[in-house]
């Protein structure tokens, strides 16, 4: 023990028996804190001159620091706090989590919290070696993967050619939108829906006819958004295979088996909720079913998966990760009021005149000059318009206490109908708006927003029109980037759709990609959020912080030492970008190879002196602007085609990414700045998971490449920041976060945002039903294969009380009988009583 406080005395307090008077001693007053005294007179654990040599060398200190204060008020930033993190993990403790350094930024409070931990530690590290693999490795079909291409791009072309025919344009429209819709369940049923809740090897049958079912939902989206929150939709999903009861409300399309899905009444799912029902491993890939009770509601961007079974009246918060069984609270059924068919038939209507628009448009664009790019060009321009008078005059503002059920017809007047005209007219707000400063805050202010038009950047403008204009608040020198998620409103289980109030962003303020700000959040001056927050109006926020996490929670660095807020980007140098996309997008139809190879080249020539940069700031010139416009078009054109293929591998190597054998990757708009990413062999990426190589903070281009290393699972929603190294084996679960610089060792699962070292349990009680009993052949205990109440196989093992081991995400193969029994039996990792590895047998 190293004691806090000295008391200096001449001489002890004697009582009558000549002994010390303890009482007299308490009263003493002449005490010094050695905190207050100075640094160099403290005597330091060799642990905190340990931590006191990192933080020198981490966050480039001249003098040894006050062992007292965070590394925030030493002046450390973000990327210093990661060097940090990777040295202690090297030098000190390999099991460091990050969380643990941000909860304790002191050398003081760290050693203090340290110490335990690395007393614990066992004295002979064990040795990891890598088992031996006999297992034949399945491979991809090139055949099936080409036939399977070609087939998804024939139904998806032929229904234009047909409709072509016609001479009414709206029916043109509505025939295809009808036919792509209903070709889905044809194909589901010809496909013999052979899917409930199985495992099978990856690159088998099955694998290929599930990947062709879920390219071709992935091309539906669009139209889907059309049904979001109707009785249509909930009729579509049942006509899929999903049981969906009508009065439920379903906002996401990011279903990957619609017979796999369960809602209860009156359910409300928010959106882009992701409903992950596929779970890929090393050679296998999982079905899962998912079952949502009645009266629950799911916020945005919310993933439920690997087997949910969720009782009725449960509520999940934005950014929440599920599985398992989630129970809920009684909820009163009487509270609920009924569908009404007069709101079905208005939504009927709404969702006809918005393709009667379309029609219009895109019959008087083409009719005006018969070429692609400039048909485009008319309905992107004349859409926007029509979409802007559509949100002013037709739907209008939101008083700021508004609280009515989600079946009333406020709810549907203000929110349903905001979000179906956003939906319909995203594309060309999209390829107008996004990143247009010198007019995109003016028409938020015409909207009847309050904005500040003084060096505003706003990356990604439709999603700020997802908020009533009247509840929104926007100061000078604000920036929001890209994919950010604004929530106007909460649904509660009682089926109330309540708005807590305006959101408002004060100067200076920075909104991070893929943040989540809900409604009632006021933002201080100078605050920047981090990626992959959420933001609620509980959460405390003061000036100059900096937050990161779900929920967020301040973190204990600075900003780096970088000159002032830039101006906002050249807006007519982004529309001569978008001007020669449009010139290349007509040979799209007719050359598509050619189309394909001039992007790829283009792409390539204009990053190539990027690829190689290290986190360093980039000017974002031209060459970087139309770089990302080109890559993004394609991916939107051709990526989604080849989505999971290793066709899509061919393609990003040529784009210039280096990617190894054996890599599935489920979507090509998970990566970012391909050019400076190195993915090895095996490695799964779910949609929806992101990984990018830059980062815009104070409008400021950085680049750094990132390297996922051999077996890495990623999970839905998961996102990889720049400088990110995962050195093989790991697995990143959904709504987690990598943060900049950070390094995961091999054999290691992470969760949360930050991320977290997924921890073991200990100590639960016996399984309930014991299917495999025998002694370990290394040391005195039992190892058993049991199952529990959530109907989970687990393994069993330890000397006093139970010890499992439960994930059902650490499944990297597929077992038979005779592995089940070589594995509990003869592999080293096992039969240990703090083994480091985990295995699942689920």
């Amino acid at each position: 023990m190293i004691p806090s406080k000295w008391v200096f005395v001449s001489e002890f307090p004697l009582n009558v028996n000549c002994k010390i008077d303890r009482y007299q001693l308490l009263h003493l007053s002449e005490t010094v804190d050695l905190q207050s005294l100075s640094p160099s007179l403290m005597t330091l654990s060799p642990l905190e001159k340990k931590l006191e040599d990192i933080f020198l060398r981490a966050f480039n200190l001249k003098t040894s620091p006050d062992i007292s204060k965070s590394f925030g008020q030493l002046g450390g930033t973000s990327l210093g706090a990661m060097h940090a993190l990777i040295l202690i993990r090297q030098e000190v403790f390999e099991e460091m989590d990050i969380s643990l350094l941000f909860t304790n930024p002191s050398i003081q409070q760290l050693a203090t919290v340290l110490e335990p931990l690395l007393n614990n530690l066992k004295s002979v590290e064990e040795k990891i070696t890598n088992e031996e693999n006999f297992a034949i490795r399945p491979t991809s079909s090139w055949f099936i993967e080409t036939f399977g291409i070609l087939l998804l791009a024939w139904q998806w072309l032929w229904p234009f050619y047909i409709a072509n025919h016609f001479n009414i344009f709206f029916l043109r429209i509505l025939f295809i939108l009808l036919i792509h819709l209903f070709q889905y369940p044809l194909f589901l049923k010809i496909l013999n829906r052979p899917f409930l809740r199985n495992r099978d090897a990856l690159y088998s049958w099955s694998y290929y006819r599930l990947w062709f079912l879920r390219r071709q939902w992935s091309l539906n989206k669009y139209w889907l958004g059309y049904l979001f929150g109707t009785r249509f939709y909930n009729m579509y999903l049942r006509l899929c295979g999903a049981r969906i009861n009508d009065t439920a409300q379903i906002y996401t399309s990011e279903i990957d088996a619609p017979w796999l899905i369960e809602v209860g009444n009156f359910s409300y799912i928010g959106e882009e909720v992701v409903l992950s029902s596929v779970s890929y491993h090393d050679y296998i890939y999982d079905l899962h079913e998912i079952h949502i009770g009645s009266h629950c509601s799911i916020e945005t961007r919310s993933v439920l998966h690997d087997r949910v079974d969720m009782h009725d009246g449960v509520f999940i918060a934005p950014l929440t990760a599920v599985t398992g069984r989630i129970l809920g609270i009684n909820v009163d059924n009487k509270i609920s009021s009924e569908y009404h068919l007069s709101h079905s038939i208005f939504q009927f209507m709404m969702i006809l005149s918005m393709i009667c628009i379309h029609s219009f448009i895109l019959q008087w664009s083409w009719s005006a000059l018969p070429y692609l790019s400039v048909c485009w060009f008319i309905w992107s321009i004349v859409g926007t318009a029509v979409s802007l008078l559509l949100l002013r005059f037709v739907v209008g503002n939101v008083e700021e206490n508004f609280s009515h059920s989600y079946n009333s017809w406020p709810f549907l007047r203000r929110f349903w109908l905001r979000h179906l005209v956003i939906h319909s007219f995203s594309p060309c707000l999209s390829s107008i708006l996004d990143g247009l400063n010198f007019i995109t805050p003016s028409i938020l202010r015409w909207l009847g927003a309050t904005i500040e038009n003084n060096n505003i950047e706003i990356v990604d403008f439709v999603p700020l029109l997802s908020i009533p204009s009247n509840l929104l608040t926007i100061n000078s020198n604000v920036t929001t980037t890209s994919e950010i998620c604004f929530v106007p409103y909460d649904i509660t289980i009682n089926g109330q759709c309540v708005v807590n109030g305006r959101i408002q962003i004060d100067r200076r303020s920075f909104l991070g990609n893929n943040c989540l700000i809900r409604s009632g959040v006021s933002i201080p001056e100078d605050v920047l959020i981090g990626s992959l927050t959420r933001i609620d109006s509980t959460t405390i926020i003061m000036k100059n912080d900096i937050l990161l996490g779900v929920p967020a929670q301040p973190m204990p660095f600075i900003l780096s030492d970088i000159n002032e807020t830039q101006k906002v980007t050249n807006d007519f140098q982004r529309i001569a970008m978008e001007f020669i996309h449009l010139v290349l997008l007509d040979i799209l139809p007719t050359f598509i190879l050619i189309y394909s190879f001039l992007i790829q080249f283009i792409y390539v020539y204009l990053m190539t002196d990027k690829s190689n940069q290290s986190f360093d700031i980039v000017d974002s010139n031209w060459k970087t602007s139309l770089a990302m416009i080109l890559y993004s078009q394609y991916a939107k054109y051709i990526g989604r085609l080849l989505g999971g293929t290793q066709w899509l591998i061919i393609i990003l190597h040529q784009f210039g990414a280096h990617i190894g054998n054996d890599v599935i990757i489920d979507d090509i708009n998970s990566l970012y700045d391909v050019q400076l990413i190195t993915i090895d062999d095996h490695v799964r990426l779910s949609s929806t998971c992101q990984i990018q190589c830059h980062t815009f903070e104070q409008r400021h281009l950085k680049l750094r490449p990132v390297k996922i290393g051999s077996y890495c699972i990623f999970k839905a929603m998961s996102f990889v920041l720049p400088g990110v190294e995962f050195l093989g084996y790991n697995y990143l679960f959904p709504c987690s976060l990598a943060l900049p610089h950070d390094q995961f060792k091999r054999h290691t699962d992470w969760f949360g945002s930050p991320t977290k070292r997924l921890i073991v349990h200990h100590g639960i009680e016996p399984p309930r039903l014991i299917l495999a009993q025998q002694p370990s052949s290394i040391d005195n205990y039992d190892v058993i294969v049991a199952r529990t109440d959530d109907d989970i196989l687990s393994l069993y093992f330890g000397e006093n009380g139970w010890m499992s081991w439960q994930s059902g995400l650490n499944l990297r193969q597929p077992f038979r009988p005779n592995d089940i029994y070589i594995r509990l039996f003869f592999s080293s990792f096992l039969c240990n009583s703090k083994p480091k590895r985990i295995l699942i047998v689920g």
